[in-house]
């Protein structure tokens, strides 16, 4: 693999890192507020919207242009991604459309507030159930060939350990992500049942998350299905370091934001040590990398364009995440 290709899965990984770390937030925070609005935490339910609203259309973003970049720089495997994760895809994207419809909706009918906002909340948590089929088809779990053509195997999908695993580390995950980002706000509003709320979602989410993970690793080693890398070490140490700071962090009085970031470390290592146990393959074991990616002449073109989009992206993240919300915070009550 020569020297562009290799930036060119580096730069589609980030892109795919970002999309699972702006939806993680986007629809972990989502269900918390509507667990705060149900038990009626008046002061949790006002922190998560205040921390969605200005920035929940930014998650879709990522999406497009991850996608946008998977097509363009591998269109070799575009065929069969399209043919066996058309369903789980479809599912995937209903439940967003369903979730924004929800959103919207909500001011325009405020007597149904309450059954919005629950549809709001569980459909944007579900989005990544059916999209981690992209992740456990990868591996070759799940899809079948028929007259030459490769298809979904929705029985095999649904059976496979690997599957619950990911979408259980998943789901708990949004809790994770969504709860430890809450919290810095909430503590720096000067609201201690509401940050007493977001830690222990925050917690609970981060620990069954980590078992999801650690089941998923698992069952990829005894499937024989890690290649061996010297970097696997190394970026399980950092996930583990990661993941102790951050449950550290979780139990301390005024945590700001310190926590969020070292949950985004523990499943950026973990993400990075999922992709290179993968290599060389795209889409074991009927294609690999080198046979997916686009020409050099296209890749000498789209690699910078992808790649300033992704240089540019993480900063806009981090103030829009980390800063933003509290210019929502310190606006003037009506």
């Amino acid at each position: 693999m020569s020297g562009i290709q290799g930036y060119a899965l580096v730069i589609t990984g980030g892109l795919f890192a970002l999309y699972t770390v702006t939806a993680g937030v986007d629809f972990g925070a989502g269900l918390l507020g509507l667990a705060a609005f149900l038990r009626r935490n008046a002061a949790a339910a006002r922190i998560a919207e205040e921390v969605i609203a200005p920035v929940w259309e930014v998650t879709n973003v990522f999406l497009i242009i991850f996608t946008l970049a998977l097509v363009s720089l591998f269109p070799g495997a575009t065929g069969e991604f399209g043919d066996v994760l058309l369903l789980p895809v479809a599912t995937g994207l209903l439940f967003l459309v369903v979730r924004y419809m929800a959103f919207g909706l909500r001011e325009a009918f405020p007597a149904s507030h309450r059954v919005l906002a629950a549809v709001h909340g569980i459909a944007g948590w579900l989005v990544p159930a059916p999209l981690m089929a992209f992740l456990v088809v990868s591996e070759g779990i799940g899809m079948k060939r028929a007259a030459g053509l490769l298809q979904l195997d929705g029985g095999r999908l649904l059976a496979s350990p690997l599957t619950w695993a990911l979408v259980v580390a998943a789901l708990a995950g949004e809790l994770a992500l969504g709860g430890s980002l809450l919290l810095g706000f909430a503590v720096s509003r000067g609201e201690p049942a509401a940050a007493a709320c977001f830690r222990r979602w925050a917690l609970t989410g981060l620990a069954i998350s980590a078992g999801g993970g650690a089941a998923a690793t698992w069952l990829l080693a005894r499937s024989g299905l890690i290649q061996p890398s010297p970097w696997l070490a190394p970026l399980a140490l950092l996930a583990l370091v990661a993941l102790a700071v951050s449950v550290w962090l979780l139990t301390v009085a005024r945590p700001r934001r310190r926590p969020f970031v070292t949950i985004l470390i523990a499943y950026g290592a973990g993400l990075a040590a999922f992709g290179i146990s993968h290599l060389p393959y795209l889409f074991r074991p009927v294609i690999t990398v080198a046979q997916a990616l686009n020409d050099p002449p296209m890749l000498a073109v789209l690699v910078p364009t992808f790649g300033f989009a992704l240089v540019g992206a993480v900063p806009l993240v981090a103030w829009i995440y980390l800063y933003l919300p509290d210019r929502q915070f310190s606006r003037p009550e009506s």
